[in-house]
C-alpha cells in the first residue's frame, strides 16, 4: 500500500526545517557522490525489497538541497549500517599497504556535513517498545527522533511501513517509492514538488 502523506505537506516541512533520512537514504546519499556506476554496483543498495538508482540518488539530493536549512538530518542507529560500505573485515589486510577504501572521504564528508539527532536508547525503548518486534531499534530511533523534534522534520524512507506510522501519527514523512508512483523524477522534482503545493 502505497503512503498517503499530501506531497505538499512534505515538502513545505522539507523546506522549512530540513529532512530525515533513514539509514537506507544515507547510504544511498553517501553512495551516490562517487556517481551513477558506483550507485549500480554497490550491493547494499539492492536487495530482494529494494533497488536504488541514480536517479533515487538526485531526488535525495535535491530534497536536501532545497531545504532552507541546507541540512539533512539522521540518528546514531544509522551509523553503523554506514560502516558496512567499507567492506572493513575484507579490506583489514589490504588497508595496511595501500590508499582508504573509495568511500572512506565521502563516508566521512556526509557524516560532517549532516546533523545527528541524539537518541538514548533507554529513551527509545521507554517510549516505543511496543513496537520493537515490528521495526527494531534503527527505525524506532527515526520514529523517535521525529516526534520529539520542536520543530517537525520531512522524514524520507524506503520503508512503506515506517511511513504509514510516522503518517499516521500526523508527522511528515514519505517514501521514495511514492515519490517515484506520483511521477517525481530528479528532472522535475522541484516543478511537481511546487505544483503539488499550490
Amino acid at each position: 500500500m502505497l503512503s498517503s502523506t499530501p506531497v505538499n505537506d512534505f515538502y513545505e516541512v522539507c523546506k522549512r526545517n530540513g529532512i530525515l533520512l533513514d539509514t537506507n537514504m544515507l547510504i544511498l546519499y553517501i553512495v551516490g557522490q562517487n556517481g551513477e556506476q558506483a550507485i549500480e554496483r554497490e550491493p547494499l543498495l539492492h536487495s530482494e525489497k529494494h533497488s536504488h538508482s541514480w536517479n533515487d540518488y538526485k531526488v535525495v539530493k535535491q530534497l536536501i538541497d532545497i531545504s532552507a536549512t541546507k541540512q539533512f538530518f539522521f540518528t546514531p542507529f544509522s551509523t553503523p549500517e554506514v560502516s558496512h560500505l567499507l567492506d572493513i573485515e575484507q579490506n583489514h589486510q589490504k588497508y595496511q599497504n595501500s590508499k582508504p577504501h573509495k568511500y572512506h572521504g565521502g563516508i566521512i564528508e556526509v557524516l560532517c556535513s549532516g546533523m545527528e539527532i541524539p537518541n538514548p536508547t533507554r529513551n527509545i525503548l521507554q517510549q516505543h517498545e511496543h513496537l520493537l518486534e515490528r521495526f527494531g531499534i534503527a527505525d524506532l530511533s527515526i520514529i523517535h527522533a521525529a516526534s520529539i523534534s520542536t520543530k517537525p522534520i520531512a522524514v524520507l524512507s524506503d520503508d512503506e511501513p515506517l511511513c504509514d506510522l510516522l503518517q499516521y501519527s500526523n508527522l511528515p514523512a514519505i517514501s521514495l517509492a511514492r515519490l517515484n508512483a506520483l511521477g517525481i523524477s530528479n528532472q522535475n522534482l522541484i516543478a511537481r514538488m511546487n505544483a503539488f503545493a499550490m
